[in-house]
């Protein structure tokens, strides 16, 4: 990959970045958002000790970042293509560094689900810039050993953060444990910043008016907020729920009315009709939604189910987690190989592959002898590869 300085030269000004600070900063972005998805299970049975959670605010502790993370993502991309990335970029990393801190340093119930979300928006924001810029920068081969650069950070901090949230919690008093968890993507988030700073690529604003479809945009982040709500919080009344889904479903059918709408004027609409028209991008990113979701959820309640049931070490659970990223980190280089030869089918296989190891690792883990962690091992690693594989499919 050549990452030399690069030159873009347009109707206003030139455009002059180095394409390895540009790659490092969406390396660095990745890894510090990725490694508090990684973290964030060890710490909710110690955060729900010390600041006195419900089973409901648990429920909100885990879940309010992928709450304002699909809220920053959708407007953040829009944005982004409109105003430059470089600000926005840089924004989201405040952001999260922002709730990062104020996560860390909650005293109560509220105020850590507030840190939370704020973290949320911000990696919401960055990542839509990270992909953005490698988009926008990385052309051909270039951009896919790119991708496969920032899917292999990801495996690496899915390697480095339980391994550091073991020791921080094995060495340090519970009480301050987490909080210093919780830290742990302050100082990837600060270098980033600063790698940015210098980094990203300077393009100079366009003068022409862009079409933001706010509408659309508004219309997008309620829907999410609906549809979100009632799965983070199951204790909501009948009544309630019943309100959600009418108002959900109105919602989505106000939104395509609009977007057709607004697409007959001439302007460009947030969600374009002919990709909504193709069946194979909607397949992919429901399949997208739909294994990525089962994923996150199914690995959290396994992790403290091993904390809080089985009384698992955490450090224990971090080295054992090691084997499958790993296999995660070598997916992501031959991934895009497999895929090129074998096509879409592929996405299938891997998929049926990935369930029953998930089911499998499910049947080891409610066996008691599991309670020693070992027989989910091996399920656990064998399922890693096919997501390396899914993730060309879909993407």
């Amino acid at each position: 990959m050549a990452f030399g300085v690069a030159r873009a030269t347009g109707p206003v000004s030139p455009v002059v970045y180095d394409r390895r600070s540009t790659l490092w900063c969406c390396l660095g972005a990745g890894f510090a958002t990725l490694l508090d998805g990684a973290v964030i299970a060890f710490t909710a049975p110690s955060v729900q000790s010390a600041l006195g959670l419900g089973d409901s605010a648990t429920l909100w502790f885990l879940s309010a970042f992928s709450l304002t993370f699909g809220l920053g993502l959708a407007p953040a991309g829009r944005l982004g293509d409109a105003y430059g990335r470089r600000g926005l970029f840089l924004a989201g990393l405040g952001f999260f560094l922002i709730g990062c801190v104020a996560s860390a340093g909650a005293v109560g119930t509220w105020s850590v689900i507030l840190g939370r979300l704020v973290q949320g928006f911000g990696a919401g924001v960055i990542s839509a810039q990270v992909l953005g810029v490698i988009q926008d920068v990385f052309t051909g081969p270039d951009r896919l050993r790119a991708l496969a650069r920032y899917s292999a950070a990801g495996a690496a901090a899915a390697i480095a953060g339980p391994v550091l949230a073991g020791i921080a919690l094995w060495l340090l008093p519970t009480e301050f444990a987490w909080r210093v968890v919780l830290l742990l993507p302050i100082p990837f988030t600060i270098a980033t910043i600063v790698l940015g700073v210098r980094g990203l690529p300077r393009v100079p604003r366009a003068r022409r008016a862009t079409d933001l479809d706010l509408p659309g945009i508004a219309a997008l982040g309620l829907l999410v907020v609906l549809v979100t709500v009632p799965i983070i919080d199951p204790g909501l009344p009948g009544a309630a729920i019943a309100a959600v889904c009418v108002l959900g479903c109105g919602l989505a059918v106000g939104l395509a009315c609009w977007e057709r709408h607004y697409a007959r004027t001439g302007r460009l609409p947030l969600f374009a009709p002919a990709l909504m028209r193709s069946r194979g991008y909607v397949t992919g990113n429901v399949v997208a939604l739909l294994w990525f979701g089962s994923s996150l959820a199914f690995h959290t309640v396994k992790t403290i189910y091993f904390m809080q049931v089985c009384e698992t070490p955490a450090l224990a659970i971090a080295l054992a987690l090691i084997p499958s990223a790993i296999a995660r980190i070598v997916a992501s280089g031959w991934g895009q190989r497999l895929f090129a030869t074998h096509g879409p089918p592929l996405v299938t296989y891997g998929l049926v592959v990935h369930t029953a190891c998930l089911a499998a690792s499910a049947g080891a883990t409610a066996a008691s002898f599991s309670r020693h962690f070992r027989t989910d091992a091996p399920p656990t690693v064998l399922e890693t590869p096919e997501p390396g594989m899914d993730s060309r499919g879909v993407a």
